[in-house]
């Protein structure tokens, strides 16, 4: 959820159920001086004007419904350079959440990338729906009230009545469509993708729906092709790992999965460190401050503790148009496989179906958070009580195809861990895995090895055909 801290605002109007607004991208100082025609983008986009970084941006228009494209249609805001003879053709760069806009951030996304892989393609950037220009808007969710960094049950059902229908819409699938339509208005038969964290779910996913339109994916902090675990057993088997090797490095006082296990006893708190820890995987992975504040509170003062929380939790409180969390329910809720199946099954055995789940590993496999981390944390708690709805059409059980993939991976990342990587690298007949010592979740944000590493992979002669 903090991958997109860093944000600015974007826009566009209109939505059935009144959950989108409209606020134009200004164009920054290095913006084109004079106004660019609608054919640098091409007739399928409307209302071209000058933006962020010397861009293009201009409106896309795809049916909320994919099987009724003569219904209402979304305006998805689009960002691309207007040089159309790049020699690798075109980039197309997703971000994560679900939930963060894209458009705004191209500035800080195109110096990741690095001049060389900038002139070799033509980037272009899309605020996909539910994001930015459309985002879904649910206060409850947006602005936390609980103390936990969970969201509560009462936040989640008023997100999900505020939607409606709609929010049937908003799965990858739709978004996959989306891209196949931006891909035909861009005029060009395939496109490379560099996605980040939930973004790579999205790629992977448009792989898998359209082989031969993907010439190479460059995926940063892996989401598996096949879904999360959502019990997040594998979150905390990383932690175990994570936090030994950020103890040593740091010379933390105690023992980090000792010092947790006591806090937990006490204060019945796993999910809230669960989640605490794969926020600051983003942020800060070397855990400097969780480490003592852990031991502190394992001796009885949770004081600073309590202080980081609060500031992870004020932290997310940002503009919908930056970050939707109605999108990132949505969204996740439709596409991930839950104990309880799909979000089609009824709302009655969902809570028996995730404990029965649980009860089947023993207490180590949730050491040091315990066995209600995995019942209560916050992917469960915020499908659990999402009303039923038709699952995302996504593809979870095929191996991608046979395009060039980078695998980059923070041995430090505790929102998608290291083990997710390898293990989609084994669904991956051309991919190649890249781990980056010291580095949290994504990795390109923080790390110029990770930076090199997707240039190299860009540039290279498996990308170039």
């Amino acid at each position: 959820m903090l991958l997109v801290v860093a944000l600015g605002t974007a826009a566009c109007s209109g939505g059935p159920a009144a959950v989108h607004r409209h606020r134009p991208v200004a164009a920054g100082p290095s913006a084109a001086p004079v106004p660019t025609p609608s054919s640098a983008l091409g007739p399928g986009f409307r209302g071209a004007y000058p933006c962020i970084g010397g861009m293009t941006c201009g409106a896309l228009k795809v049916p909320l419904d994919d099987r009724d494209p003569a219904g209402y249609r979304l305006p998805l805001q689009v960002a691309a350079e207007t040089d159309r003879s790049a020699p690798r053709g075109v980039l197309l760069v997703l971000n994560g959440g679900p939930g963060a806009a894209d458009v705004a951030l191209s500035p800080t996304l195109m110096e990741r990338l690095g001049p060389r892989v900038r002139r070799a393609y033509r980037i272009v950037f899309i605020d996909q729906r539910g994001t930015g220009p459309t985002a879904l808007q649910c206060p409850g969710l947006q602005q936390p009230e609980t103390d936990n960094l969970l969201p509560s049950r009462l936040s989640v059902l008023l997100c999900a009545q505020r939607l409606g229908p709609s929010r049937a819409f908003y799965g990858t699938d739709s978004v996959v469509h989306d891209l196949d339509l931006l891909r035909r208005a861009l005029g060009v038969g395939r496109v490379s993708v560099f996605a980040v964290s939930y973004g790579t779910f999205v790629a992977q996913q448009y792989a898998l729906a359209h082989p031969g339109r993907v010439r190479a994916l460059a995926l940063d902090s892996v989401v598996p092709s096949g879904g999360q675990e959502t019990l997040q057993l594998d979150v905390m088997a990383a932690a175990r790992r994570v936090l030994r090797s950020a103890c040593r490095a740091e010379h933390c006082p105690g023992d980090p999965l000792a010092d947790i296990a006591e806090v937990v006893a006490r204060e019945h708190n796993g999910a809230t460190l669960l989640e605490l820890l794969s926020l600051t995987s983003v942020l800060n992975p070397a855990y400097d401050s969780f480490l003592p504040a852990v031991h502190q509170a394992a001796a009885g003062d949770t004081a600073e503790l309590d202080r980081i929380v609060s500031l992870y939790r004020d932290t997310l409180r940002s503009d919908p148009a930056i970050l939707s969390e109605g999108l990132r329910a949505a969204a996740f809720c439709a596409d991930q496989p839950f104990p309880w199946g799909r979000s089609d099954r009824p709302l009655a055995g969902r809570a028996v179906a995730v404990r029965r789940a649980a009860a089947q590993h023993p207490a180590a496999d949730f050491a040091p958070f315990g066995r209600d981390a995995a019942v209560h944390n916050s992917a469960v708690g915020e499908c659990l009580p999402w009303p039923p709805v038709r699952p995302a059409s996504v593809d979870l059980h095929h191996r991608l195809p046979a395009v060039p993939v980078l695998l980059l991976a923070g041995d430090r990342d505790l929102a998608t861990p290291l083990e997710d990587a390898r293990a989609q690298a084994a669904r991956t007949p051309d991919g190649q895995v890249v781990v980056v010592a010291g580095a949290g979740h994504v990795v390109t944000a923080s790390s110029a090895v990770g930076r090199r590493a997707v240039a190299r992979f860009l540039l290279g002669p498996a990308t170039a055909g």
